[in-house]
């Protein structure tokens, strides 16, 4: 098997390497003699992505670093921020798989997750885009990557959800035996209703390309159903509500209005694509879907890829070798900077005691205090998100800045912070500066220490 692989490479680098010398033609054509050449290989170009990703990706900044933790806290959210609201764990099935995974390969499980979104983002592209030339899918599953990896290295849930998204449309193209190809789909589909509470957003989609979908539509309503205790349907109500939680000021980067990108993508489509046919449809019914909430969220990470998939079944191209070796080192740019970080070393100064409470300054160094204190079960403020917090702690957030009056008032232990603008200074003493600019600072309490 190793030496088939070894070969199958040797074969594709020497094929790249000859072709590189063909005529300098951007892009060639079906009546181009060079579009009948052998292209290269998913294989040899999917080994390439995962060696940036496990050598180059940085660590996440988010949601990740709590997923791979809400095991030690008995997957209970509300044992690990402050206010959050729900006694039900709203990605169970994402935080369990990652969790598994921390437990096996301690923090190299952040990249292997890293990993595996990329390749999967890879795979679906490769997988919906059939219908073009070999090289031509190379080159756009590259260009994927390079215009919105950074996105899909966050390897969240929703992320996964997309990416399943994307894998069970590219599995209905195939004609498989009845019977396997319903007990694909079925997987496929409990898996996404497994991992996130919002599944839905993600499986209807799926019912424009298969009706089985709407089997574990079904089945995914009843399990959270049962997993909330019969306030799954509640609660949602509230999920949409988070908006109306946050104080006037602070705004979550990607619930951005996108209706401008919306339009600008629907007519680069339009203006390049002439026959729709039935395929196109199901296409435009998918983005249509994705574009009823106008997030920039959606438009990365849905609407973007939708677009490709549309145009490279209609553009009869195949790049130049030289195209796809560029956008290789573009990727580049994208999976990692030149810094090699190969290793996810364990944590080994133990900044947080057992149960301590602690104030972050801002999303993101929450994420990072719940990384560092896992292991001390810590409990966080604010949390993953913003509107759960207390209106005093959202504007201590806004203006970066606290008071000793904040910090007893709701009994913190530690502050966190990486760029406060005014720190009172009475009542908190440096406790450790980390080497990535994080400062910990304790907080003394009454004038005593």
């Amino acid at each position: 098997m190793l030496s088939k692989v070894k070969r199958r490479i040797h074969d594709d680098w020497t094929l790249f390497l000859q072709n590189y010398w063909l005529e300098r033609k951007p892009v060639y054509t079906p009546v181009d003699p060079q579009w009948h050449n052998e292209g290269l290989s998913f294989t040899f170009i999917s080994i390439i992505l995962i060696g940036m990703t496990l050598f180059f990706s940085p660590m996440p900044p988010d949601d990740l670093l709590r997923h791979v933790h809400a095991w030690q806290y008995d997957y209970d959210y509300r044992l690990m921020f402050d206010g959050y609201p729900y006694h039900f764990n709203a990605w169970f099935g994402f935080d369990w798989l990652a969790g598994n995974l921390y437990q096996t390969f301690g923090a190299f499980s952040i990249k292997l997750i890293q990993t595996a979104s990329i390749a999967l983002l890879a795979l679906v592209v490769y997988l919906n885009l059939h219908e073009a030339h070999k090289d031509t899918r190379i080159f756009l599953l590259l260009f994927i990557i390079w215009a919105v990896g950074d996105r899909f290295l966050l390897a969240r849930p929703t992320i996964f959800e997309t990416l399943l998204m994307f894998l069970a449309i590219a599995a209905s193209y195939k004609n498989l035996k009845p019977q396997w190809e319903a007990l694909l789909h079925l997987t496929l589909g409990c898996l996404m209703a497994s991992f996130y509470h919002l599944f839905f957003i993600y499986l209807i989609p799926l019912l424009f390309w298969r009706r089985i979908y709407l089997l574990p539509l079904l089945a995914g309503a009843v399990g959270w159903q049962w997993l909330s205790g019969g306030q799954y349907f509640q609660e949602i109500l509230d999920i949409f509500n988070f908006g109306s939680m946050r104080i006037e000021g602070l705004n979550v980067t990607e619930n951005r209005f996108a209706l401008p990108g919306i339009l600008l993508l629907g007519a680069f489509a339009l203006l390049f694509v002439y026959r729709w046919q039935r395929i196109d449809k199901q296409w435009l019914l998918t983005a249509g879907w994705f574009s009823l909430p106008m997030q920039i969220r959606y438009v990365m990470d849905n609407l973007f890829p939708i677009l490709i998939f549309i145009l490279g079944r209609h553009w009869k191209i195949r790049p130049h070798p030289f195209l796809i070796l560029f956008m290789l080192v573009m990727v580049k740019g994208t999976l990692g900077s030149s810094a090699f970080y190969f290793s996810q070393k364990p944590q080994t100064t133990d900044y947080f005691a057992q149960g301590e409470h602690i104030l972050a300054q801002n999303l993101g160094v929450n994420f990072w205090v719940i990384h560092q204190g896992g292991n001390q079960q810590v409990k966080v403020a604010p949390a993953m998100e913003i509107g759960f917090a207390d209106k005093a702690i959202q504007q201590a957030t806004l203006d970066k800045k606290i008071s000793c009056e904040l910090l007893r008032k709701f009994d913190f232990d530690k502050y966190v912070e990486n760029s406060a603008v005014e720190l009172p200074t009475e009542c908190l003493q440096l406790q450790a500066s980390t080497a990535d600019g994080y400062k910990i600072w304790k907080v003394i309490k009454n004038n005593v220490e």
